[in-house]
């Protein structure tokens, strides 16, 4: 039968001996078991603290919350009322606060030996601004200017269309060709930005012509100048109409210019017609003579006229719309023309003169016309009346 174990703690051989890290007692008898006794010496509860990434912060900006805590935490307790995320559990967790204000973030850390302290910070959140722009309250004409006026921050930059530049005024001068959007950043003075838009609505300018009936006429003619592509238009006479009629007293080129405005007030490009007044010269047959022109249009009578077309006559004149033409030059091609107060051609009869010695405007409305007598060699005007 066995004897009992006996432990026998005798001083002298009583001794401790660290391996590896491990407490053990020696000094049993060798017939016994050495047993190994591990002594771990617990870890202290934690030290809670915290950093903020950013602090202030701006309305809506992620905020990063990292865990400074000592003593090895294995557990978070995160309130952080106001945020998105009112709680969280993790180590570092990232929160958004969309109000402005000031809020306490708190953080409770702990391990296996208990809870620490909490620890509180404070945070700020900065509002944005609102930023508004001003514009033009209806549509604009292509090429025209406007100016956009920005309001409710510190500072802006704009977003420019027409070139690199930077513009960092709360105005921009603007003068669009198409419509566009235009849009500005505004930053606080807490620095915090938000953006604005408008759109600009552009409508396109009228695309205007202008020709004319002759473009080379003699001293004391008429020609009809005509413009299109508008609805109302000006010419650099004063008048306003779409047809007007010029006779320039001079002999030399005349420039003649319109522009025209749409349905939406947009003007357009200029459009020009130039005028020739010739001297009307033909060999040697002589120069036109005649009294002062005064306009296409004024009582009856000759205009001016040829030497070999002197004798040319016209009656009755006032007439009710049957006219007898005489002295006219025997063996030549004639052109007979008659022209309305616009400078329309209303009539017009070539021959040799022997054939047009009548004239029927008998459809004709009464007004006074141009009657317009032209050779190889020769030309002469009047004035006739219908009545």
């Amino acid at each position: 039968m066995k004897k009992p174990l006996q432990l026998f703690f005798i001083l002298s051989t009583f001794m401790f001996n660290a391996i590896s890290g491990a407490n053990f007692v020696s000094g049993f008898p060798e017939h016994n078991s050495i047993r190994n006794f591990h002594v771990t010496n617990p870890p202290a509860v934690p030290v809670s603290s915290f950093s903020v990434s950013t602090n202030p912060v701006c309305a809506g900006a992620p905020v990063v919350l990292t865990d400074n805590s000592t003593n090895s935490p294995t557990g978070w307790n995160w309130q952080m009322p106001g945020a998105t995320t009112a709680s969280a559990s993790v180590s570092s967790p990232t929160v958004i606060y969309n109000i402005p204000g000031t809020y306490t973030i708190s953080l409770t850390a702990s391990n296996a030996s208990g809870t620490g302290n909490t620890y509180t910070a404070a945070l700020v959140v900065n509002a944005l601004p609102t930023v508004s722009i001003l514009g033009p309250a209806v549509p604009m004409c292509s090429g025209g200017g406007a100016t956009l006026v920005a309001s409710g921050a510190a500072s802006y930059t704009w977003a420019s269309i027409s070139s690199s530049a930077v513009i960092t005024t709360n105005t921009y001068a603007i003068n669009p060709q198409v419509s566009n959007t235009y849009s500005v950043v505004g930053t606080s003075l807490g620095g915090c930005s938000s953006a604005a838009a408008i759109n600009v609505t552009v409508l396109p300018s009228p695309t205007i012509s202008a020709g004319a009936s002759r473009t080379i006429i003699c001293k004391g003619e008429c020609s009809t100048l005509t413009a299109n592509g508008a609805n109302t238009y000006t010419w650099s006479t004063g008048d306003n109409s779409v047809q007007i009629v010029v006779s320039p007293t001079l002999l030399s080129s005349f420039v003649y210019s319109v522009t025209g405005t749409d349905s939406n007030g947009c003007v357009s490009n200029t459009a020009t017609v130039l005028i020739k007044v010739a001297s009307c010269f033909s060999g040697n047959s002589g120069a036109r003579g005649g009294s002062a022109n005064t306009g296409c249009f004024g009582g009856p009578g000759a205009v001016g006229e040829w030497q070999n077309l002197a004798s040319v006559s016209i009656a009755p004149n006032p007439g009710n719309g049957f006219y007898t033409v005489s002295g006219l030059p025997q063996g030549e091609s004639i052109s007979l023309q008659v022209f309305d107060s616009r400078g329309r051609e209303v009539w017009q009869h070539k021959g040799n003169a022997g054939e047009l010695s009548t004239i029927q405007l008998h459809d004709l409305a009464n007004g006074v016309y141009l009657f317009k007598i032209q050779s190889v060699s020769a030309l002469r005007l009047f004035r006739i009346i219908k009545e």
